[in-house]
């Protein structure tokens, strides 16, 4: 009986082959997408009017009156607005419309018994809209823009004229149209709802106002006044979106 020692017998066997490489599963990532800023969507507006109105080429009556003045009307505005964009990488571009209504309103008194000239004067906007162009750089859920386009109001002028005791009225209301330019930022919360601030500058035109009278008077006072009336103003407002 021949004896192997144990060291060559461990010599003898088979070398152990590695184990094999078991690859490793990947899990894949989730990258965050880019707000998508494209769709329509519609929105409310609250905002702070500042106007200034012109008037110049008065005739009184058929008489020529060197009185140029101006006045200035201020107040709130509520409306809503309606849209649609389109989205090309960070570029957002699309179109939008406004309609808000309100009381902005300012009075004259300049020419109140001044020389032998006894009358004051209102001017209102109730009814301001736009017709714009939007252009915007999106950073995610933040979109900066710049818009123009056409602009609307009705204006309505009112001079009371001041004859003794009596004061004679006469009225006339405007539909004006021009144009209006500015910008804003939006915030994005989330994929329906936005919240935007935003300031509009905004030139109505030139219009012949012709005032006829709307109260009982003296008939020696103004029954009949013409002018030119031009209106421009700026606009500051926040908006609430609802994207679809």
């Amino acid at each position: 009986m021949v004896i192997v020692p144990l060291a060559v017998q461990a010599a003898d066997l088979p070398a152990a082959k590695p184990a094999a490489n078991v690859a490793t599963p990947t899990v894949p990532t989730v990258q965050n997408q880019p707000y998508n800023w494209g769709g329509f969507y519609v929105g409310a507006l609250a905002g702070y009017a500042d106007s200034d109105v012109k008037v110049s080429d008065i005739n009184f009556e058929g008489q020529p009156a060197d009185l140029p003045f101006s006045v200035k009307m201020t107040g709130g505005q509520f409306g809503g607005v309606a849209g649609y964009n389109a989205q090309n990488g960070n570029l957002v571009y699309g179109l939008e419309g406004d309609l808000s209504y309100g009381n902005v309103h300012g009075s004259d008194s300049t020419y109140l018994n001044v020389d032998g000239v006894n009358f004051s004067s209102e001017t209102e906007m109730k009814v301001f809209g736009s017709a714009r162009m939007k252009v915007g750089y999106a950073l995610d859920k933040v979109l900066i823009y710049g818009t123009g386009g056409l602009a609307f109001g009705s204006v309505e002028g009112t001079v009371h004229d001041h004859y003794y005791a009596t004061v004679v009225t006469t009225q006339d209301t405007l539909s004006m149209f021009g144009w209006a330019l500015g910008g804003g930022a939006e915030f994005a919360f989330n994929n329906q709802f936005s919240l935007k601030a935003e300031y509009l500058y905004y030139d109505l035109g030139s219009m012949s106002m012709s005032m006829d009278q709307v109260s009982a008077g003296y008939s020696g006072g103004l029954n009949s006044m013409t002018a030119k009336t031009d209106v421009t103003g700026s606009i500051v407002r926040v908006g609430l979106n609802y994207r679809f």
